[in-house]
């Protein structure tokens, strides 16, 4: 997938900007305080309905505008263009794609995938197992189309499991939701399992010739399997 072109409107420094972006790599170069930063954004938005920055949009609407637009073409894989755009106003958040107006940013990242690289990137060997799964989930959701569903469905019958158990509900109400648990739990596994199957390998290889040193790599889930 390829963004051809990119129109950004009121995001922070760049009260109007349009581009084209060329087939391979782009570097983008300027002053600080040019706008560098808000173009990356810009794309963010178009790939995710958010900032890699903040998680309040209206922070990115230029000062003293009401209103934020992010729209571009994008190249599929199989090399039909499609448009996608994103606008922030007084009236909320919509999304529209192809023409249409859509409900879920999803519908964005399906079109768009984005890895953003970091300074704080390194926070994924430091920190805990949270931002690794997060990591995966991302991966996943863009390789195998039955993921998000499972991952809702598991996340789901978590919640009303922990509620119940709150609510110091007995046995009988608790099962549904404890088999639920068990049975989504399963089949999420099974998925990343697979998954990193095939990339753990692939990782272990680039970070041995990065660093010279024989690396380790395992998928360890929360539960005994």
């Amino acid at each position: 997938m390829r963004l051809d072109r990119l129109e950004v409107r009121n995001i922070r420094v760049l009260s109007e900007a349009d581009c084209t972006p060329g087939e391979g790599l782009n570097v983008v170069v300027g002053a600080n305080g040019s706008g560098k930063t808000s173009l990356l954004e810009a794309i963010h938005l178009l790939g995710s309905g958010r900032s890699f920055r903040t998680h309040r949009l209206v922070e990115l609407i230029t000062r003293g505008q009401s209103w934020l637009r992010a729209r571009g073409d994008i190249q599929g894989e199989d090399g039909a263009a499609e448009s996608v755009g994103l606008e922030r106003g007084t009236e909320g958040l919509r999304i529209r794609v192809a023409g249409q107006e859509v409900r879920n940013a999803s519908e964005l990242a399906r079109r768009l995938p984005l890895v953003v690289i970091t300074p704080d990137s390194q926070r994924l060997l430091t920190d805990g197992a949270v931002l690794r799964r997060q990591l995966m989930d991302w991966a996943l959701f863009h390789v195998e189309p039955t993921y998000l569903g499972v991952l809702q469905r598991y996340r789901r019958a978590l919640r009303q499991r922990n509620a119940a158990l709150r609510d110091s509900a007995g046995p009988g109400a608790l099962e549904p939701w404890n088999q639920e648990v068990g049975e989504s739990g399963a089949a999420l596994h099974g998925l990343r399992n697979r998954f990193l199957e095939g990339i753990l390998p692939l990782y272990g290889q680039t970070l041995e010739g990065l660093i010279s040193m024989t690396v380790d790599i395992r998928y360890q889930p929360g539960w005994d399997t």
